[in-house]
């Protein structure tokens, strides 16, 4: 007897359902555990609020606070340089790092002290003439005393017929040319204040030339004011300088400065946190800064370091670009102590914090 194979599907399809049903039935259930409590015991502490002192950062770039420049004021060609003129170099203060030719002043101070001999060697010559013409005049004064007494004397024998009208006539001639003499003289030391005058002011115009020879002289000479460190030079041997030429830029040792820009926000919380403005010598209020601290952060890699430093100043403007304000900071240093702090040698930008050292 042939089984139909298509009657055979039903009953296959019944024994996987039954097979099914018995393995989802024998699955074990999932162990439960039960939720424990979770609550724990803690310490609360009332909030209190409390005054601060405000920090501030802000970023900045390390600049020398002075910086000098030789500009030349005089020409000529440039006949000493100082071997260690260079770049990054630090020269002690007075020494001699250029020298122009000075022979052209040289001449112009030697015409000039002539000028000035020849208009003082003038003025003597006017006060000694001064001098003779007085004692003239007071000889020639006498003489006519003389001269006019003795007129009076031959007028009276004149009148006693003791004598001529000719001897009348010649006495009073003679008396009054004396009297022209005295006049004269007199004339002559009236004008002499005025002479006086023109030669003490040609005294002191080539007095004023001698002085200016000397002043163009001594600038042929170039020496540095203070302790400092080359930054730039722009001249060589044997190179003529023009007037008004920049030659040697340096850059002071000693104190260093930090623009620190600071947010607006910052700015104001600082400025809250001061409690005293003074005044400076015009009457115009002025920040008490000592409530202010201040300190440089640099990091460059395995470099870190900081240094102290001073608020000197708040920045005239507000940046437009960043919208911030610009607090400048002083670093001092000394190149002669046994560790320097060499604040110089940053160039990047720095992390500077400012504190008020009283709270808000």
């Amino acid at each position: 007897m042939k089984i139909n194979r298509k009657l055979l599907f039903f009953p296959a399809v019944a024994v996987g359902v039954i097979i099914l049903i018995i393995a989802i039935n024998s699955k074990p259930q999932l162990p439960v555990k039960p939720a424990g409590d979770r609550a724990r015991l803690v310490d609360t502490v009332p909030l209190e609020l409390r005054a601060m002192a405000p920090l501030a950062i802000g970023f900045g770039k390390v600049t020398p606070k002075v910086e000098w420049k030789a500009i030349a004021e005089v020409t000529g060609k440039v006949v000493f340089r100082h071997p260690r003129l260079e770049k990054g170099q630090v020269l002690v203060a007075g020494t001699e790092i250029l020298r122009i030719d000075p022979l052209d002043y040289e001449l112009k101070l030697t015409q000039a002290q002539a000028d000035l001999k020849s208009s003082q060697t003038s003025l003597a010559k006017l006060s000694q003439q001064e001098q003779n013409l007085n004692q003239t005049l007071a000889i020639e004064k006498n003489q006519l005393e003389i001269a006019n007494k003795e007129l009076d004397r031959k007028q009276n024998l004149r009148k006693k017929g003791l004598t001529s009208q000719s001897d009348v006539d010649q006495q009073q001639q003679s008396a009054l040319t004396q009297k022209k003499l005295v006049q004269e003289i007199q004339n002559q030391l009236a004008l002499l204040p005025d002479e006086k005058r023109v030669a003490e002011a040609m005294v002191k115009v080539n007095l004023a030339k001698v002085q200016e020879a000397l002043r163009s002289l001594e600038k042929t000479i170039v020496t540095l004011p203070e302790d400092l460190r080359i930054a730039e030079v722009n001249i060589e041997q044997d190179q003529v300088v023009n007037m008004q030429q920049e030659m040697v830029v340096a850059h002071g040792i000693d104190v260093m400065e930090v623009d620190a820009q600071l947010s607006i926000h910052d700015m104001q919380t600082l400025a809250s946190s001061l409690s005293a403005f003074t005044r400076d010598e015009n009457g115009l209020p002025k920040p008490d800064m000592s409530q202010v601290s201040a300190r440089i952060y640099l990091q460059s890699g395995s470099l870190k370091a900081d240094w102290p430093a001073e608020v000197a100043r708040i920045s005239e403007t507000v940046d437009e670009a960043q919208a911030t304000a610009g607090v400048i900071l002083e670093i001092e240093q000394s190149y002669k102590s046994t560790q320097p702090t060499n604040c110089t040698a940053i160039s990047e930008w720095d992390v500077c914090q400012c504190r008020s050292r009283r709270a808000s």
